[in-house]
C-alpha cells in the first residue's frame, strides 16, 4: 500500500493553527511538552483529507477553518472539528471561457426587475383564476 504524504506548506498550516490553539489556553489543552506529539496526530489525522491539496487551489482552506475552530473553540477541540470546518475546495475556472463578472445592479433596474416580477405574479395569478 503506498503512503500518502502531506505536503509540506499543509503540515505548516497545521502548526501555525495548532499555536494559535495552544495560545488561548483553553480548557483540557494539552501541556506545552505535549505539543510536538499533538501536532504528529494532527497531521496524520488530516493526511487523508489534505495530501492531495495543492496550494493554487487549496492555500486559504484550512487557514479558514483554523480561523472558525478559533472563533468557536470554548475548550481544546479534536481533529474531526477542524475537518468539519475545511470548506469546500473552489471550483477552478473553466478553461477557455472568460470569467464573467457583471456589475449590481442600479437601483433603477432593481425597481424595473421588481415591477416585471410583479406583473409576471399578476398574470400568473389571474390565469389561475380561469
Amino acid at each position: 500500500m503506498t503512503q500518502v504524504i502531506m505536503p509540506k506548506w499543509v503540515r505548516n498550516q497545521i502548526m501555525d493553527g495548532l499555536s494559535k490553539l495552544m495560545l488561548l489556553r483553553l480548557q483540557g489543552a494539552p501541556p506545552a511538552d505535549a505539543v510536538q506529539g499533538v501536532a504528529e496526530v494532527w497531521c496524520e489525522a488530516l493526511t487523508p483529507h489534505t495530501w492531495a491539496f495543492t496550494e493554487e487551489l487549496d492555500a486559504r482552506r484550512l487557514p479558514q477553518a483554523f480561523d472558525l475552530l478559533i472563533q468557536q473553540a470554548e475548550r481544546w477541540v479534536q481533529p474531526a472539528q477542524l475537518i468539519g470546518l475545511i470548506p469546500p475546495r473552489p471550483a477552478p475556472p473553466v478553461a477557455g471561457l472568460p470569467e464573467r463578472k457583471r456589475e449590481p445592479l442600479t437601483p433603477e433596474q432593481r425597481a424595473f426587475a421588481r415591477q416585471k416580477i410583479q406583473a409576471i405574479m399578476a398574470h400568473l395569478a389571474q390565469t389561475q383564476k380561469l
